[in-house]
């Protein structure tokens, strides 16, 4: 099975499953096979995917980020799954939402509203978007009640990088860097903040960006920037998209 993968993959790049990806297996800590295929750039002049390209990790960034955060927060008792959103963040809608309900989509939220089309002004990623969808969030009402069923929310999870950031004292991107990335030293998982310039250009140094798509919203092709549009109306870094990788 092993040898028929760059095969597998090549062919797929050929049907047009996607333009590009880098494929890496590993079992017990031994590499298996790596290999990349296919290209993921703005046009067809730019370098071919390689095994060090940088891909947008979308959706991942729960699992890998706010997910991992939380659970290091409550291993070291400045968090409990327990405590209600409200005792964190006053201004949530509803008292009965706890942090375990928003971990676990269990929250009663709904799963997603286009907040970017009110909130990027210009369609410029901007300091005050994030605070404005936060409130946005916050102020959302309940399409069910917590723990009846679960649905999953992007929404759960911008309130959960808000309440990471409250109680524990710094954004995300460096929460995350401090905490997750440089201790199991994975420097290569990382945020781009799109609110500082030097920051984001200091983040995007040296390395190579497989391109998301062409953004009929933003009106260009997305190399090196969140896909995400809410987060990327918050500023590139957020608790259910942003991480690079």
């Amino acid at each position: 099975m092993i040898a028929g993968l760059a095969e597998s993959m090549e062919e797929a790049v050929g049907r047009g499953v996607f333009p590009g990806a880098a494929l890496w297996v590993e079992r017990a800590g031994l590499c298996l096979h790596a290999s990349a295929h296919g290209q993921c750039r703005s046009d067809e002049t730019g370098p071919i995917v390689g095994l060090g390209t940088c891909f947008d990790l979308a959706s991942l960034t729960k699992i890998l980020s706010s997910t991992s955060l939380m659970m290091l927060a409550c291993d070291r008792g400045e968090l409990d799954l327990a405590e209600r959103g409200i005792d964190v963040l006053p201004g949530v809608s509803d008292e009965r939402v706890t942090l375990r309900h928003l971990l676990e989509h269990s929250s009663g939220l709904v799963a997603w509203r286009p907040y970017f089309e009110a909130v990027a002004e210009g369609k410029r990623a901007r300091a005050a978007g994030q605070k404005a969808i936060r409130h946005r969030v916050l102020a959302e009402a309940l399409q069910r009640a917590p723990g009846e069923q679960a649905e999953y929310s992007d929404l759960g999870f911008i309130l959960l990088d808000w309440i990471l950031e409250k109680r524990l004292g710094a954004p995300c991107d460096a929460l995350f860097a401090e905490r997750v990335a440089k201790p199991l030293g994975i420097p290569d998982l990382f945020f781009i903040d799109l609110k500082d310039s030097d920051k984001a250009k200091a983040a995007r140094a040296g390395r190579n960006f497989a391109a998301t798509e062409r953004c009929p919203w933003r009106g260009r092709v997305l190399v090196g920037e969140v896909h995400d549009d809410n987060t990327w109306a918050m500023g590139g870094v957020g608790g259910a998209a942003g991480l690079c990788g």
